[in-house]
């Protein structure tokens, strides 16, 4: 009798032959290879792995690295040709051509005729005589051939330009569909759980650009917002509001000198939370003292050293330590600076790439810039600013979107990749892997990633553009939980705990800032339940904290 086992890949419930007891098999819907529980009743070295069926599709699934993404316009392409037929029995590649070829020929002779109708009755003449025509008519290349026989051009019917139009089709296979889909987000939630910090912030949430946050004792979140729009392009001013995230209370205030500058820009709080350093004006960067409310030193230009190479704008500054900082541009130049002095301390590059500020993060240690550049993952040490590559990623690299390390070098990069088509990956490895541990597909639909943060032994928590978090299990490859808020949220993500800010229902000219630790407490419980129904547990998050 056949026994049900579970894909460990997939989460599919597979059927397995009776006696099958740790023997190889694989699974047919996501090709991931694995042994069956209990002990071999056989040698089964240099055996083929068996293949099974599903019996059971999981609830919550999504697209493996053995898997290719679905791209809008055509079938995805796969080494495994199958010829079983609608009714599930195999079938020959021969057994029923006959009627199929007569079918066919039918209709080419009845296209044919359709065809040649169209001609006779309408004749082809040059462009240049068509009455009314008003599109400019592509010039034949000049070439010997056409030169020498210009009797067969003349005979060229008018449809033979139609091939060079189908060949400009490609461009609209950039629509990626499949991969992971979160599930929406619950309508109510019972047994709330108070939230760890809570703060009040007297801002509209609209005006807010980025909120940072530092961990240790006392940790402190630090919010970006636009309160001077200057004139003309000029002159435009944000501020600093720093909170407490032990007391609930805000810190200070420091107004921020932008110049023309629009955000998206360079910036970044530091390791303490004690300085702030952001671009402004354009290609300027500037360190404030948050304590003493003031610029501290002097603002310096970075890459406007040598006059015969253009300035280049500024993808991301990121702090080393409270006064040093490492910069990319966004041709993919390198360098770090004494942001106090205002003086250069070294120069790099990772070569020819386009780099944003979601391409680059620090190590945890604050040791190294790591920078997704095209198809690598590249450490930039700040004492030598040599590039190391680190970790390959698959399906032709792309843009990166969040990039996060812990302090035993597991690393979780997500990134836009481009083959086949623009979409969404996750990838987690080990620093010097040669290729990824566990290669995820997200669906566009849950939105876009900005922040990474590893959370636990084996998991991450990724939050979206669309408000949405979500915690990943590396170890079962499967997302254990999401936490949405009621309409929209900024993330800002520190270990293990998730500062959520959000506008307050009751005011619209406020925002309500809380501290949550997600995943939750009791995370094994959390693995095993999520494990078990094939789907995450889903979190409504508040102002009075979270709940399921």
């Amino acid at each position: 009798m056949s026994v049900e086992v579970p894909c460990p890949q997939c989460g599919s419930i597979l059927r397995a032959p009776a006696g099958s007891a740790g023997r190889k098999a694989r699974c047919k819907k996501c090709r991931h290879g694995f042994r069956l529980p209990g002990d071999a009743v056989s040698d089964d070295v240099g055996q083929e792995s068996t293949q099974l069926s599903v019996v059971d599709e999981p609830a919550f699934s999504f697209v493996s690295s053995t898997d290719e993404p679905t791209v809008s316009g055509r079938r995805s392409k796969s080494k495994y040709k199958s010829s079983i037929g609608a009714g599930g029995k195999g079938r020959s590649s021969s057994g029923n051509a006959g009627p199929m070829l007569t079918i066919l020929g039918v209709v080419a002779v009845l296209i044919a005729g359709a065809v040649g109708a169209y001609f006779y009755m309408n004749p082809a003449q040059p462009p240049e005589q068509a009455a009314g025509s008003s599109a400019p008519v592509p010039k034949e290349p000049a070439n010997e051939t056409a030169q020498e026989s210009p009797k067969k051009d003349n005979m060229k019917p008018a449809i033979a330009a139609a091939p060079k139009v189908a060949e400009k089709q490609p461009s609209r296979r950039t629509s990626v569909t499949g991969g992971m889909k979160l599930p929406p987000p619950p309508e109510k939630a019972d047994s709330f759980r108070k939230p760890t910090a809570k703060a009040s912030v007297d801002t509209e949430y609209d005006k807010i650009h980025k909120l940072f946050a530092t961990g240790g004792d006392s940790p402190v979140a630090a919010i970006l917002w636009a309160s001077d729009p200057g004139f003309q392009g000029a002159g435009v001013k944000d501020t600093v509001d720093r909170y407490s995230m032990a007391s609930g209370e805000r810190i200070d205030r420091t107004i921020i000198e932008v110049g023309n500058a629009v955000w998206p820009r360079a910036c970044d709080l530091s390791p303490g939370g004690d300085h702030f350093i952001t671009e402004g004006p354009v290609g300027t960067l500037t360190l404030y003292d948050l304590n003493a409310k003031a610029k501290l030193g002097t603002p310096f230009k970075p890459f406007a050293g040598n006059p015969e190479v253009p300035t280049p704008s500024l993808a991301a500054a990121l702090f080393v330590d409270e006064k040093t900082v490492i910069v990319a541009a966004v041709d993919g130049r390198i360098e770090s600076w004494n942001a106090r002095e205002g003086t250069r301390i070294g120069a790099g590059s990772v070569g020819t790439v386009t780099l944003t500020a979601t391409s680059c993060a620090m190590k945890p240690n604050r040791s190294a810039m790591l920078i997704v550049a095209g198809a690598t993952l590249q450490e930039m040490p700040a004492a030598t600013l040599t590039p190391q590559p680190i970790l390959s990623l698959p399906h032709g690299g792309g843009d990166g979107l969040a990039i996060a390390m812990d302090r035993s070098d597991r690393i979780a990069v997500a990134y836009r990749a481009k083959q086949p088509g623009t979409h969404t990956r996750f990838v987690v490895a080990r620093s010097g892997d040669e290729k990824p541990s566990a290669d995820l597909h997200l669906d566009d639909s849950a939105g876009i990633p900005n922040a990474l943060s590893w959370c636990g032994p084996e998991a991450f928590t990724a939050s979206l553009d669309s408000g949405t978090a979500f915690v990943y299990e590396t170890e079962v490859n499967k997302p254990l939980a999401t936490l949405s808020p009621r309409k929209t949220a900024k993330h800002a993500l520190v270990g293990d705990r998730d500062y959520v800010l959000m506008p307050d229902t009751a005011d619209a000219k406020k925002c309500v800032l809380v501290g949550i630790a997600f995943p939750p407490d009791d995370y094994l419980p959390l693995r095993n339940e999520a494990v078990a129904d094939r789907k995450p547990i889903g979190f409504l998050v508040t102002a009075e904290g979270y709940g399921r």
